[in-house]
């Protein structure tokens, strides 16, 4: 039997091993730059069938890692929040409803619109050597796809 609100949960870790195995005094052995050991993606997934809308809230997680060959600064731990809501647009029509319409949507379910949002509360990491930041600066993007 399938629910026709859906809902589902996630979660995926990345464990990092990053030794330099340069032979550089002073940086053998050491930990890569820019490279968190630790990486966990917790997600939460909802799924409206009969409105062919969808909502997805994940987030990103890095443990501190070093910004520099040496190991002598490190960055922040930082965690990012994103999401993503689509609408298939076909799915509003009634099936069996006006001709006209089905027709000029020509693509039927496979057409879709979204929005997405990426480091939405403005996360900084910046790195300490350089002082730029190593994460982007809040985003979102609105777009259309096709599956065929």
């Amino acid at each position: 039997m399938v629910t026709p609100h859906p809902v589902s949960v996630g979660i995926a870790y990345g464990l990092l091993f990053t030794e330099n195995l340069n032979r550089i005094d002073g940086e053998d052995g050491k930990e890569l730059p820019l490279s968190p050991r630790h990486r966990i993606v917790p997600s939460l997934s909802y799924r409206e069938n009969d409105l062919g809308i969808s909502a997805r809230i994940w987030a990103e997680y890095e443990s501190e890692s070093y910004s520099d060959l040496t190991n002598l600064e490190k960055t922040r731990n930082v965690w990012l929040w994103n999401f993503k809501v689509t609408v298939v647009p076909a799915a509003l029509i009634p099936r069996g409803g006006p001709q006209w319409l089905d027709r000029s949507l020509a693509v039927g379910d496979h057409f879709e619109v979204f929005v997405q949002g990426d480091n939405v509360f403005d996360a900084e990491s910046p790195d300490l050597t350089t002082g730029l930041a190593l994460v982007g600066r809040a985003s979102f993007l609105f777009g259309v796809g096709a599956r065929f």
